[in-house]
């Protein structure tokens, strides 16, 4: 018989440890792959490199934005023409709630974006569901026994039990504050307009926060437009933020400092006017 001792043990005990950590370690990295079909991030990262400072900030002052932030309102729904800027807009505004929920001490707190993409010609309801469930478990740290299941059992989950994981995952957080960007791009959009109706109307997501953007489409009012405060690109707001950014180009730069300031104030006005909130 081989005596071991106390010393052989320890270590013994450490190397079972060291084994489940990695098994566990690769067992979680094998669900996270599962659930990862389309990745937003290089458009967050694209917009957000087109960020120009300041711009943007008309959000942050207006009083949607905080009745939102503070849970006073449950969705804002940010709708323009194309080309108004929402996708940059929204990068911006993703930067904030990543800075607020890292600020919050006092409260559980998580932000997720995704953003839907004319060159993916999907449905982007299942991939929108997949992201949002990978992203909110890694912030989490933490997989749920129901998405291992979903994740063994060899066939496609449906929305419903991917919206029954969910409601399961939020259960770690006070507030998770979800952004989707250009919802008029999924292609079909009606299962996507149905679940972000649930986030808003079933109590399992009471603690989301939900930010949409699109453009201003019949389907997408129709859903929307009960159940949201509605918050148009093309306002006073956005005009004095395009004065503000036009007139600080305008000083800034060498060639137009002989310009009388009639004349600045003029040039202002015409393209804060003439930009209809582009």
């Amino acid at each position: 018989m081989i005596e071991i001792g106390e010393h052989g043990l320890n270590f013994f005990r450490r190397d079972l440890k060291d084994v489940k950590r990695t098994t566990e370690a690769i067992q979680e990295s094998t669900v996270y792959n599962w659930l990862q079909h389309t990745d937003p991030s290089p458009i967050h990262n694209q917009a957000s490199g087109l960020y120009e400072p300041e711009t943007g900030d008309w959000m942050l002052r207006s009083t949607e934005w905080t009745d939102w932030l503070t849970g006073k309102l449950r969705c804002l729904w940010i709708h323009g023409i194309p080309g108004a800027g929402k996708t940059i807009l929204v990068s911006h505004l993703n930067k904030c709630l990543q800075q607020h929920c890292r600020s919050s001490t006092d409260a559980r707190h998580a932000s997720v974006y995704y953003y839907c993409y004319f060159g993916h010609n999907q449905d982007e309801s299942m991939p929108f569901l997949r992201w949002l469930l990978c992203q909110l478990c890694r912030q989490a740290n933490f997989i749920p026994d129901i998405v291992y299941q979903m994740h063994q059992q060899g066939w496609e989950p449906s929305h419903s039990e991917f919206l029954l994981a969910l409601a399961t995952t939020l259960d770690s957080f006070d507030t998770v504050y979800i952004t989707i960007d250009a919802v008029d791009e999924s292609k079909p959009r009606d299962v996507l307009l149905r679940v972000l109706r649930d986030f808003v109307t079933d109590s399992r997501f009471r603690n989301i926060q939900l930010l949409v953007t699109s453009r201003l489409y019949i389907d997408i009012e129709r859903v929307l437009g009960l159940l949201s405060k509605s918050v148009s690109m093309s306002n006073d707001l956005v005009t004095q933020d395009i004065r503000r950014f036009v007139q600080s180009k305008l000083q800034s730069n060498p060639k137009f400092k002989q310009w009388p300031k009639v004349l600045i104030h003029e040039t202002v006005d015409a393209l804060a006017i003439g930009a209809k909130g582009m």
